[in-house]
Order: structure tokens, then C-alpha cells, then sequence
């Protein structure tokens, strides 16, 4: 199984626990954020939100939006993040760098799978459609990397904010991590951070051991 689809059944099934349920600080994110092609699909999530808000199919205590990319051509994912933060600066101002925010890409009209259109794949049927990535090339989902990071071709960092002195070895998977200090990860590595919650505080786990390690 892909790192991608066991966080995203992970999310699932964090998600299931606390619908209709008012979350504590740390127990899920602090805002949720969807964004869509035009003003039709803020709409349209915005009522579905609402609706699903009203029968507690949604935690609640969180800070749900929708934000819409800028008209004229499309600008990718990578353009749409900066436009969610964008907007969430100018609602929080310096605050949200320290809320845990999930950003979903719903802004379009060519979702594989009809009933995964509306609000993003954690929130849906799972369409198994995961990003793949050749040996040719790094795959970067949903991650923050400054631009002096090295990462080799046929590795996957997702989730994830690396800073300028952080080097990537080839065909490494790089999950849920945050990672600032010089650090060098070998080739083959596989790292993974989780939250967790230990007597009611909230605490960090990291592991780290070779892609090919006999488990």
C-alpha cells in the first residue's frame, strides 16, 4: 500500500470518529480549506458543507473554506496553495502559521469519479487514482520546499516542508514531515510523522527505516 492511500484511509477513519463531534485542540485540524474553479463551485461546496454541517456528518469546532482561483488560465495546484494562503493570511493574519490546515484541491470539472468531485477525495469515495511517479523524476504532493532542497529523481515527499539544507536521496518517500535542520536522507529512506494524543497532550512521531527493511 502506497504512503498516499494509507494517510488518506488514515484521515478516513479519523475523520468517521469525529463526525457531529466537537474536537479538542490537536485531535484534528484547525481549519479545513477546499478550493474550486469559480464562484459556481464555491457555492455549490459552500451548501455542501453547510448541509453536511447541519447533519453532523463533519467534525465540528473547525474553521471550514472555500477559496476560488483567480479567473483566466489555470494555474495548477502548486498556484492554487499560494492563493489559499494568501487568503488565509489576509482572515488570520500571522495566527494561521500556527493552525494545522488541510488544504483540498476540488477546483475542476475533470474528477475521475463523479461523487469525488464536490469535496475532495478524504471527504468522498476513495478513487484509488494515486500520483505516480517515474524514476525520472521527483513527485512533490502537497509539500512546502525551499528552493536551495535537493531532492533525487524517483523519490515522493508528501505532506511535508523541507528547508534549504535538506538533501533527498533517491526513490525515498517523505510523509507528514517537517524538517528545517541539515539533514541528509539516504537513498531507499522512508520517514513518516504522526500527531498523537498522550494524556491529553499532544506529541510527535517520527519513523525512519529503508524502503526494503524486512518490517
Amino acid at each position: 500500500m502506497s504512503t498516499y492511500l494509507m494517510k488518506t484511509l488514515i484521515h478516513r477513519n479519523l475523520l468517521k470518529k469525529s463526525n457531529g463531534k466537537l474536537v479538542a485542540p490537536g485531535e484534528f485540524w484547525d481549519i479545513v480549506a477546499i478550493t474550486a474553479a469559480d464562484e459556481k463551485q464555491e457555492l455549490a461546496y459552500n451548501q455542501q458543507l453547510s448541509e453536511k454541517l447541519k447533519r453532523k456528518e463533519l467534525p465540528l469546532g473547525v474553521q471550514y473554506h472555500v477559496f476560488v482561483d483567480p479567473a483566466g488560465a489555470k494555474i495548477g495546484n502548486g498556484g492554487s496553495t499560494l492563493c489559499a494562503l494568501q487568503c488565509l493570511e489576509k482572515l488570520y493574519g500571522d495566527k494561521w502559521n500556527s493552525f494545522t490546515i488541510l488544504l483540498i484541491h476540488s477546483g475542476g470539472y475533470s474528477q475521475r469519479l463523479p461523487n469525488a468531485s464536490a469535496l475532495g477525495k478524504i471527504f468522498t469515495a476513495l478513487p484509488l487514482d494515486i500520483p505516480e511517479c517515474s524514476g525520472k523524476t521527483s513527485c512533490i504532493i502537497q509539500s512546502i520546499l525551499d528552493s536551495r532542497c535537493s531532492v533525487a529523481p524517483g523519490s515522493v515527499v508528501e505532506y511535508s516542508r523541507l528547508g534549504p539544507d535538506v538533501t533527498v536521496g533517491e526513490n525515498c518517500i517523505i510523509s507528514g514531515s517537517y524538517v528545517l535542520t541539515k539533514a541528509v536522507l539516504p537513498a531507499h529512506s522512508f520517514v513518516c510523522s504522526l500527531s498523537l494524543k498522550m494524556n491529553r497532550y499532544l506529541k510527535y512521531a517520527t519513523m525512519a527505516f529503508g524502503v526494503q527493511d524486512n518490517l
